[in-house]
Protein backbone atom coordinates (compact mmCIF):
# COMPACT_ATOMS: atom_id res chain seq x y z
CA UNK A 1 0.00 0.00 0.00
CA UNK A 2 2.91 2.37 0.61
CA UNK A 3 4.83 1.40 -2.53
CA UNK A 4 4.58 4.06 -5.26
CA UNK A 5 5.89 1.82 -8.05
CA UNK A 6 3.49 -1.04 -7.26
CA UNK A 7 0.44 1.26 -7.14
CA UNK A 8 1.50 3.06 -10.31
CA UNK A 9 2.05 -0.21 -12.22
CA UNK A 10 -1.24 -1.71 -11.02
CA UNK A 11 -2.98 1.52 -12.06
CA UNK A 12 -1.45 1.28 -15.55
CA UNK A 13 -2.42 -2.37 -15.79
CA UNK A 14 -6.04 -1.63 -14.90
CA UNK A 15 -6.07 1.37 -17.22
CA UNK A 16 -4.89 -0.88 -20.06
CA UNK A 17 -7.62 -3.39 -19.22
CA UNK A 18 -10.19 -0.52 -19.25
CA UNK A 19 -11.07 -1.18 -15.60
CA UNK A 20 -11.34 2.51 -14.75
CA UNK A 21 -12.47 2.06 -11.15
CA UNK A 22 -9.43 0.02 -10.15
CA UNK A 23 -7.16 2.17 -12.32
CA UNK A 24 -8.40 5.24 -10.49
CA UNK A 25 -7.96 3.59 -7.08
CA UNK A 26 -4.34 2.58 -7.68
CA UNK A 27 -3.31 5.75 -9.52
CA UNK A 28 -4.79 7.93 -6.78
CA UNK A 29 -2.93 5.92 -4.14
CA UNK A 30 0.27 6.45 -6.13
CA UNK A 31 -0.56 10.16 -6.33
CA UNK A 32 -0.78 10.36 -2.54
CA UNK A 33 2.75 8.91 -2.40
CA UNK A 34 4.23 11.22 -5.08
CA UNK A 35 2.31 14.30 -6.22
CA UNK A 36 4.97 15.40 -8.73
CA UNK A 37 5.61 12.29 -10.79
CA UNK A 38 5.13 13.48 -14.41
CA UNK A 39 4.22 10.08 -15.88
CA UNK A 40 1.66 9.49 -13.16
CA UNK A 41 0.12 12.93 -13.69
CA UNK A 42 -0.11 12.23 -17.41
CA UNK A 43 -1.83 8.87 -16.81
CA UNK A 44 -4.32 10.43 -14.40
CA UNK A 45 -5.00 13.11 -17.02
CA UNK A 46 -5.82 10.36 -19.53
CA UNK A 47 -8.02 8.68 -16.92
CA UNK A 48 -9.86 11.97 -16.28
CA UNK A 49 -10.34 12.48 -20.03
CA UNK A 50 -11.79 8.99 -20.42
CA UNK A 51 -14.22 9.81 -17.60
CA UNK A 52 -15.35 13.01 -19.38
CA UNK A 53 -13.75 15.16 -16.70
CA UNK A 54 -12.07 17.51 -19.14
CA UNK A 55 -11.13 20.36 -16.80
CA UNK A 56 -9.50 17.92 -14.40
CA UNK A 57 -7.73 16.22 -17.32
CA UNK A 58 -6.32 19.60 -18.41
CA UNK A 59 -5.12 20.31 -14.89
CA UNK A 60 -3.24 17.01 -14.57
CA UNK A 61 -1.87 17.10 -18.12
CA UNK A 62 -0.61 20.67 -17.78
CA UNK A 63 1.05 19.85 -14.48
CA UNK A 64 2.73 16.84 -16.12
CA UNK A 65 3.94 19.09 -18.92
CA UNK A 66 5.33 21.61 -16.43
CA UNK A 67 7.35 18.73 -14.94
CA UNK A 68 8.88 17.99 -18.37
CA UNK A 69 6.46 15.33 -19.64
CA UNK A 70 6.34 16.39 -23.26
CA UNK A 71 5.07 13.90 -25.81
CA UNK A 72 2.62 13.86 -28.70
CA UNK A 73 0.02 11.93 -26.75
CA UNK A 74 0.00 14.43 -23.88
CA UNK A 75 -0.56 17.33 -26.27
CA UNK A 76 -3.20 15.37 -28.17
CA UNK A 77 -5.19 14.76 -24.94
CA UNK A 78 -4.79 18.42 -24.02
CA UNK A 79 -6.11 19.41 -27.44
CA UNK A 80 -9.04 17.01 -27.20
CA UNK A 81 -9.87 18.24 -23.70
CA UNK A 82 -9.79 21.88 -24.78
CA UNK A 83 -12.03 21.06 -27.72
CA UNK A 84 -14.51 19.37 -25.37
CA UNK A 85 -14.75 22.52 -23.22
CA UNK A 86 -15.12 24.68 -26.35
CA UNK A 87 -11.69 26.33 -26.41
CA UNK A 88 -10.63 25.66 -30.01
CA UNK A 89 -7.68 28.11 -29.93
CA UNK A 90 -6.08 26.19 -27.06
CA UNK A 91 -6.90 22.91 -28.81
CA UNK A 92 -5.13 24.17 -31.94
CA UNK A 93 -2.01 25.14 -29.97
CA UNK A 94 -1.80 21.70 -28.42
CA UNK A 95 -2.42 19.81 -31.68
CA UNK A 96 0.41 21.84 -33.22
CA UNK A 97 2.68 20.88 -30.32
CA UNK A 98 1.70 17.23 -30.77
CA UNK A 99 2.59 17.41 -34.47
CA UNK A 100 6.00 18.86 -33.60
CA UNK A 101 6.57 15.82 -31.38
CA UNK A 102 5.27 13.35 -34.01
CA UNK A 103 5.13 14.97 -37.46
CA UNK A 104 4.14 11.74 -39.25
CA UNK A 105 0.97 11.04 -37.26
CA UNK A 106 -1.98 11.48 -39.64
CA UNK A 107 -4.51 11.39 -36.79
CA UNK A 108 -2.90 14.48 -35.25
CA UNK A 109 -3.04 16.32 -38.57
CA UNK A 110 -6.72 15.37 -38.94
CA UNK A 111 -7.46 16.71 -35.45
CA UNK A 112 -5.69 19.97 -36.28
CA UNK A 113 -7.57 20.28 -39.58
CA UNK A 114 -10.91 19.75 -37.85
CA UNK A 115 -10.24 22.46 -35.28
CA UNK A 116 -8.98 24.86 -37.98
CA UNK A 117 -12.35 24.52 -39.71
CA UNK A 118 -14.07 25.56 -36.47
CA UNK A 119 -11.77 28.57 -36.16
CA UNK A 120 -12.31 29.96 -39.67
CA UNK A 121 -14.33 33.17 -39.59
CA UNK A 122 -17.57 33.25 -41.53
CA UNK A 123 -17.16 34.79 -44.94
CA UNK A 124 -13.40 34.12 -45.19
CA UNK A 125 -12.81 34.17 -48.99
CA UNK A 126 -9.64 32.09 -48.68
CA UNK A 127 -11.25 29.26 -46.77
CA UNK A 128 -11.91 26.17 -48.85
CA UNK A 129 -15.20 24.74 -47.71
CA UNK A 130 -16.82 21.39 -48.35
CA UNK A 131 -18.69 22.71 -51.40
CA UNK A 132 -18.40 20.39 -54.35
CA UNK A 133 -19.62 22.20 -57.48
CA UNK A 134 -20.23 25.61 -59.01
CA UNK A 135 -23.87 25.78 -57.90
CA UNK A 136 -22.81 25.09 -54.31
CA UNK A 137 -20.01 27.65 -54.64
CA UNK A 138 -22.46 30.35 -55.74
CA UNK A 139 -25.20 29.46 -53.26
CA UNK A 140 -25.92 32.32 -50.86
CA UNK A 141 -23.50 34.61 -52.73
CA UNK A 142 -24.46 38.06 -53.95
CA UNK A 143 -23.06 39.14 -57.28
CA UNK A 144 -23.13 42.79 -58.23
CA UNK A 145 -23.29 42.94 -62.00
CA UNK A 146 -22.23 46.15 -63.68
CA UNK A 147 -25.14 47.40 -65.72
CA UNK A 148 -24.95 50.49 -67.91
CA UNK A 149 -27.84 52.68 -69.11
CA UNK A 150 -27.87 51.15 -72.61
CA UNK A 151 -28.35 47.63 -71.19
CA UNK A 152 -31.17 48.82 -68.93
CA UNK A 153 -33.03 50.51 -71.84
CA UNK A 154 -32.52 47.42 -73.98
CA UNK A 155 -34.08 45.16 -71.38
CA UNK A 156 -36.97 47.51 -70.71
CA UNK A 157 -37.77 47.75 -74.41
CA UNK A 158 -37.59 44.00 -75.05
CA UNK A 159 -41.08 43.02 -76.21
CA UNK A 160 -40.30 39.41 -77.02
CA UNK A 161 -41.05 38.18 -73.51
Amino acid sequence: KNNFEANYRFGLLYLTMQDMDNASRYLNTALQLDRNHPHLLYQIGVLMFSGNKYNEAISFLEKAESLNEKNASLYMYLGLSYEKINKPEKAKENYERAIIQDPNDKKLRDLLDSVLIKLKPAGDPYFQSERSNMIDDEKDEEFILPVNDKAIRSRLMDDEL
